[in-house]
């Protein structure tokens, strides 16, 4: 059995998960067409959606308009507070510790580096319809790291970028096929 195989069923036993209900292919497979969008220092980054922190703004403001149409304000501070910090938690920490970085050195993932001299190739696993996503990135040894990407994060914008920056690797450098 090949390297990739035994890393797939690995991470299925891992995540408690039936083998028959996971998908691990390359990153490359769930890339866009077009290159990634680059910053003007040449790095994708990948941020994540303000949907949420966006929704509980709103929810925040719809009390504190119900409070001031009811005139109870004596608890219209709270939902004024909450808006307030809803706004500090997602500017000031939010977006940099989830944020994810691609270039031609490597993938900055929340705040750790991997580099790619020390990676081979990057997989996506997948467990169950579209549940919990992985990018997997596998070393010439046979060891992996599992990176475990949020629902809100854009799978395919970070494929396109591994795709886009991912260096070449020769068959020479990759450990050869096991036989049973």
């Amino acid at each position: 059995m090949d390297m990739i195989a035994n890393i797939h069923k690995e991470l299925a036993r891992k995540n408690h998960v039936p083998f028959a209900n996971t998908s691990f292919k390359p990153a490359q497979k769930y890339a866009f067409y077009n290159p990634a969008r680059k910053n003007k220092d040449g790095n994708v980054v990948i941020r994540p959606g303000l949907i949420f922190p966006i929704m509980a703004c709103m929810f925040c403001i719809y009390i504190a308009w119900n409070m001031i149409i009811t005139k109870s304000f004596i608890f219209l501070t709270i939902p004024i507070t909450l808006v307030i910090g809803i706004v500090t938690f997602t500017f000031s920490f939010y977006l940099r510790k989830f944020s994810i970085t691609i270039n031609h050195d490597g993938i900055n993932f929340r705040g750790t580096e991997y580099h790619w001299e020390n990676y081979t190739d990057a997989y996506i696993f997948i467990t169950g319809n579209r549940g919990a996503w992985y990018l997997v990135l596998i070393e010439a040894k046979g060891n992996f790291t599992p990176l475990r990407l949020l629902p809100f994060d854009e799978i395919e914008i970070i494929c396109t970028a591994i795709r886009d920056f991912q260096p070449k690797v020769s068959n020479e450098s990759l450990p050869a096929k096991q036989q049973d």
